[in-house]
């Protein structure tokens, strides 16, 4: 007697899309049929690459953690980790029209934004939010309150404040404290010596999207790419679950949703009940908007500089080129500039030559030897419900992955209180997801 095979669909081939088809078929190939469905003609969702003058970039930013033990692990295992490159970065904080340096503590205790007073202040509590782990606490009180209680007016005027409002907008002052306390902690504690030490892949994102995507294809998995998934329903006559997209209705016995919640509610409208619907939509969540654009100028030192500046329409600066060396792009510089925004904001509906005009006459502020002519290439990409809003009393929005239906589980960002959008989020979490329809974990 032929032994039942589990039909599982993955629906978002995103990074944790990936990650958890890859990772059911290696663990349990002779046991599963895995199908992946992306409504995109590419995988890799935020971390998707564009072609730059015959390169391969990402449209968003990159760099890893020292700590990113998920996504190092997962690099070892595909046989990568010949190609990671290690590194320290210059970090810059832009205010006043002037770059000031922000990357070692040293240069954090003489930024002259701060008196001597909110410098000691900065100083003493960054170092206990990089010491202290979790605390339950940091959950009810907001990270707006926090850093003006024990930072100080100043600090929050001068760094953390634009931070949090330019990623947040209109939700800053609600953002959870634990959101905050879990990015100092992870940056802090990444550091080697008194430099941030940080690793990225030579051939990128792209490498590790091709090396996740061949390895599924080998193992029998089949990738069902400009497939946007429609409706979500589960059939109990026949104890399965039913995905319909274009035009046509497919069954699985098990189906894993990488996607944002606010995604998730419009697939299983009317297939839930309305509390659980009600819960889904709770959630708030901010989209992203990056230039990238590439250059033969080298306008600066910094690899990252945190735009502390409220005249300006973005939120970082990133010279990509100052980590990874301009020689694997055919020695051009290569440049992000990133913001996060509300969806229905008027730049974000811009035409990309808009946006990239609007950008640019920001950029031609921090450095006037620049211009656009001096732009070889760029492009525009946009996110929508790029990051999730932790906000205050976050933690009691989780039982929303409790799925109230059959076989249907939900793994996304937003799982984790503290968690970030970020790649080793995206592969820890596409590990669980991987063992949900076997083990149970929910």
């Amino acid at each position: 007697m032929t032994k039942h095979r589990v039909k599982v669909a993955i629906v978002g081939g995103g990074i944790l899309g990936l990650v958890a088809a890859y990772r059911i078929l290696k663990d349990r190939e002779d046991n599963a049929e895995v199908t992946l469905f992306e409504k995109e003609k590419f995988l890799g969702g935020q971390a998707s690459c564009v072609d730059i003058q015959g390169c391969k970039v990402e449209k968003l930013y990159h760099h890893f953690f020292s700590g990113d033990d998920d996504l190092l692990s997962l690099v070892r295992e595909l046989g990568l980790e010949k190609r990671i490159i290690w590194g320290n970065t210059k970090i810059g904080v832009f205010s006043n029209g002037k770059i000031y340096p922000f990357s070692t503590p040293g240069e954090m205790l003489r930024l002259p934004l701060l008196n001597i007073i909110s410098r000691a202040r900065f100083a003493a509590f960054s170092l206990y939010l990089k010491v202290i782990r979790f605390k339950g606490t940091f959950d009810k009180v907001s990270a707006y309150e926090w850093i003006n209680k024990y930072y100080g007016k100043q600090v929050y005027k001068y760094i953390w404040g634009p931070l949090l409002e330019g990623k947040f907008h209109k939700f800053y002052r609600n953002v959870s404290m634990v959101w905050f306390h879990a990015r100092v902690h992870k940056r802090s504690n990444s550091r080697s010596g008194v430099e941030e030490q940080l690793w990225y892949l030579d051939g990128g994102m792209d490498l590790l999207i091709k090396e996740l995507e061949n390895g599924f294809r080998e193992m029998g998995g089949k990738v069902l790419v400009s497939s946007e998934v429609e409706r979500i329903t589960y059939v109990k006559s026949l104890d399965c679950v039913e995905i319909s997209y274009s035009g046509i209705v497919s069954s699985f016995d098990e189906v894993i949703c990488a996607v944002s919640s606010s995604v998730f509610s419009s697939l299983v409208r009317n297939a839930v009940d309305k509390i659980y619907e009600r819960r889904l939509k709770s959630i708030d969540y901010v989209s992203v908007l990056c230039l990238l654009f590439t250059s033969r100028k080298d306008l600066t030192e910094y690899y990252w500089i945190n735009m502390c500046d409220k005249e300006m329409p973005f939120s970082v600066f990133i010279q990509h080129t100052n980590f990874i060396d301009k020689s694997k792009y055919k020695g051009l510089n290569v440049y992000y500039v990133g913001m996060y925004l509300d969806s229905k904001s008027g730049l974000y509906g811009k035409e990309d030559h808009i946006i990239f005009s609007k950008i640019m006459s920001s950029i031609t502020k921090m450095f006037p030897d620049f211009c656009e002519s001096d732009v070889v290439d760029y492009n525009v990409s946009k996110f929508i419900d790029a990051q999730h809003v932790v906000d205050k009393g976050y933690s009691d929005k989780l039982s929303v992955y409790n799925v109230p239906l059959p076989h249907v589980y939900l793994v996304n960002f937003a799982m984790g209180v503290g968690t970030n959008r970020d790649v080793n989020n995206a592969v820890k979490n596409g590990m669980f997801a991987s063992k949900v329809i076997f083990g149970n974990q929910v």
